[in-house]
């Protein structure tokens, strides 16, 4: 019977304790471990109201961050609303500034080939400045026709026409007024 028996040798003090517990659980007294357990409770209690109190304190932040952000909204979106006309203006100002540019460029083209032409009327008149001071300069008897002029008619009588200028006679050195026209000024 010895041998079916399993037990465990416990210490005189450890058999005690328990004798202890569990007189004190039939009298209604607290135990150890109900001092345990008690203390266990109310420091999980302790630290699950510090952990509501933070949670609370980040609930509080959390909201005036909303509210902040808000107000700030608020003060940002007319900024904004600014910003986007701005751009809107710029863009305008860009295309009105590219058209511009295409403007100036067609007139400069223009004003290049009027340049380039008055440079060739400049070059062709001197040229003929030249030439006619060469035929001014050559003496009256290389400058005399060698053809016969026609005998001028008389007028018939009765007639209001002025009668044709008269042709060289040959007699000395003869100048032609060649001149450009006088300038005129802007109105006429």
């Amino acid at each position: 019977m010895a041998d079916e028996d399993d037990y465990e040798l416990l210490p005189h003090r450890e058999i005690q304790r328990l004798k202890e517990e569990i007189s004190k659980l039939k009298g209604g007294q607290p135990v150890e471990s109900d001092k345990e357990l008690k203390r266990a409770v109310v420091g999980l209690s302790e630290k699950i109201e510090s952990m509501n109190e933070i949670l609370e304190a980040a609930s509080q932040d959390l909201r005036e961050e909303d509210k902040e952000a808000e107000i700030i909204k608020d003060k940002i979106d007319p900024i904004m609303n600014k910003m986007a006309e701005i751009a809107e203006q710029n863009e305008k100002i860009a295309k009105g500034l590219v058209a511009i540019n295409d403007i100036v460029g067609e007139k400069l083209e223009e004003i290049t080939r009027l340049v380039e032409g008055l440079r060739t009327i400049a070059t062709d008149f001197k040229e003929m400045k030249m030439e006619f001071r060469k035929l001014s300069s050559r003496p009256a008897s290389s400058m005399q026709m060698s053809r016969p002029q026609p005998a001028m008619q008389p007028m018939p009588q009765g007639s209001t026409v002025p009668p044709p200028p008269t042709q060289p006679t040959g007699e000395g050195p003869q100048r032609m007024d060649i001149r450009p026209p006088k300038k005129r000024g802007l109105f006429g």
